[in-house]
């Protein structure tokens, strides 16, 4: 029993190690060409399996996404980040997040020139102790508008979260986009990250 105890242990340090490892490697970067590194907490990201990290990511998401109405959707302006406060709304499974725009606005150019696309949500109060105690995710993926096809269901499930926005949804130039989420990136406490790739 002794023996079978020790080598669990040494198991769990031995996998320790190891994603303490990829961490480091995978938090190297560039930034113009200098090397420079991310300053995150590993337990924090692999402490958990990725089945179980991913089951958490979800419960938390979910959670703000019913609290949250609004994001910061970022498109690519030529090279130049161009940023828009967004009314959003998330499929069941948060593999979608849903948006309204009209067709004559530079944001929807941008994302119809280049379809990769960030959308930031949080739960700050505008206080100091938003620091430690409030979480913001960057949801990262392709954004789309809806074909004919899709644009009534989402439509009609947009304006159950957003009832306000039903007379700009009836304009003739609004188009609903929905954004492909490849993953989410969550950070909280200041500088704990979780990563949820969406497609594993």
């Amino acid at each position: 029993m002794v023996d079978a105890f020790r080598f669990l242990r040494l198991r769990q340090k031995a996998a320790l190690e190891f994603w303490s490892l990829q961490l480091a490697l995978s938090s190297r970067g560039s930034v113009d060409g200098a090397a420079c590194e991310t300053s995150v907490e590993p337990g924090f990201i692999y402490g958990m399996d990725v089945m179980s990290t991913n089951v958490e990511m979800q419960r938390i998401l979910t959670d703000l996404f019913r609290s949250q109405r609004f994001a910061v959707l970022a498109t690519d302006d030529r090279g130049q980040p161009f940023t828009s406060l967004m009314a959003f709304v998330a499929s069941a499974d948060l593999r979608q997040l849903v948006v309204l725009t009209d067709r004559t606005t530079c944001k929807f150019a941008n994302l119809v020139a280049n379809c990769r696309v960030a959308l930031l949500i949080d739960n700050r109060e505008n206080k100091g102790s938003d620091t430690v105690d409030s979480m913001a995710v960057s949801a990262i993926g392709k954004a789309q508008e809806a074909d004919s096809g899709e644009r009534a269901p989402l439509l009609e499930f947009f304006l159950a979260c957003h009832p306000y926005l039903a007379e700009f949804a009836a304009s003739p130039t609004c188009a609903v986009v929905r954004v492909k989420i490849d993953s989410y990136l969550l950070v909280s406490s200041f500088q704990k990250v979780l990563e949820w790739r969406v497609g594993d």
